[in-house]
């Protein structure tokens, strides 16, 4: 193989090594007190090629019942802090008591950024659990949850029946909710790519147009 060859074969390998590396995301989790379970040791993935967002993170179960589910919102935001995009989605977890646990959760691509656009920062929560014997809510409306999303505030937590927890993650204002915090997040009028799924999965996704002239509402009831 000439020099030539060689040169012009490492300059390629180059290019798609530098073409599968993922952008740089700094982040943050809400601080929920009363919740017995911790996300540590967290990052958000975005691969270059594929524009795959992938949520890594250890989950440690501080309650006596095994984890068994948990309602994950993620937001997503520029360098200015302004946010781009928003998925909350329900994540079936099994960690027994006293333990932790690796994941890594494949999210929506509509989180996906083009690193060219800068670096970027998310804020991760849970806005809901559920072990086998009961569950965990925010004392916070929808709309004050993504307030705290925003703002990386506290999220107070209470322990209710199982019940409360498959109610409040599937029920029928799932999708009024999910506009709303849509509304709040990007502004009126500045949303796009809105998807929102009842199931035996529920999701809340959309992005946020990136229009200088459009800037968050204050949320309200």
């Amino acid at each position: 193989m000439n020099q030539e060859l060689k040169l012009l074969l490492i300059v390629l390998g180059s290019f798609v090594a530098l073409g599968s590396l993922v952008s740089p995301c700094e982040g943050q989790v809400l601080k929920q007190p009363g919740l017995p379970f911790e996300i540590h040791s967290f990052s958000l993935d975005m691969d270059r090629v594929t524009r795959e967002v992938n949520f890594n993170f250890k989950l440690a179960n501080h309650a006596s019942d095994p984890l068994k589910e948990i309602v994950l919102a993620v937001l997503v935001k520029d360098t200015l802090g302004n946010p781009r995009a928003f998925q909350s989605s329900l994540q079936k977890v099994d960690v027994a008591p006293g333990t932790e646990k690796q994941f890594t959760l494949r999210l929506s691509n509509l989180l996906y950024v083009d690193p060219a656009e800068g670096p970027i920062n998310f804020t991760a929560g849970i806005k809901g659990a559920r072990t086998e014997g009961a569950a965990w809510m925010p004392l916070l409306s929808p709309l004050e949850f993504v307030t705290a999303l925003k703002e990386g505030g506290f999220v107070p937590v209470r322990q209710a029946p199982v019940g409360a927890f498959q109610t409040a993650g599937c029920d029928r204002g799932f999708c009024i909710d999910c506009r709303a915090t849509a509304e709040c997040v990007c502004g009126k009028g500045c949303v796009k790519n809105f998807k929102c799924t009842i199931g035996e999965i529920c999701s809340c996704e959309f992005t946020c147009t990136n229009d200088p002239l459009c800037k968050p509402f204050p949320c309200t009831q």
